[in-house]
């Protein structure tokens, strides 16, 4: 655990983990519905779109003590 809440991450791991999972929600309502998948598709860029316009985020700790589930 990191005492100071950051997270260091490769930029090229996150493209390999990330892409494969925007690629299959890009693809998945196409081949599923064909055509009628398109609006589908649509909207999941322009939320990818909306989110990466926002501002970087900084995770905070979580108030009081963790304890596991």
């Amino acid at each position: 655990m990191l005492s100071s809440g950051a997270v260091a991450v490769d930029r090229g791991a996150l493209r390999q983990a990330y892409l494969p999972v925007l690629r299959s929600a890009l693809t998945a309502p196409l081949v599923a519905e064909g055509r009628e998948g398109i609006p589908a598709v649509t909207s999941t860029l322009q939320a990818r779109a909306r989110a990466r316009s926002l501002p970087q985020l900084t995770l905070l700790p979580l108030p009081g003590p963790m304890r596991p589930g």
